[in-house]
């Protein structure tokens, strides 16, 4: 696989990666990343999609979630069926 190639691949699975955190499938999600070819590239490239998806949105919705984040601190870690 050439340099293009790999780059191709990567974008295509933070596109999956920001499509399962939207549909709420956190663990496919998770999975995802720990089986990615590139994982910090993915992240960078989920990144730049989070970037361009706020741009959409309102400074003042965004506001409030971040800190409803921090209010509501981090959630339980699921349990995983063995």
């Amino acid at each position: 696989m050439d340099a293009d190639q790999a780059r191709q691949f990567g974008w295509l699975e933070a596109i999956v990666l920001f499509q399962q955190v939207a549909h709420g499938d956190y663990l496919t999600a998770q999975r995802l990343l720990e089986t990615a070819a590139d994982p910090a590239g993915t992240v960078q490239d989920l990144i730049r999609m989070l970037t361009v998806f706020f741009r959409g949105e309102e400074d003042q919705k965004i506001e409030n979630f971040i800190e409803a984040a921090y209010r509501a601190g981090p959630p339980p870690r699921p349990v995983e069926n063995p």
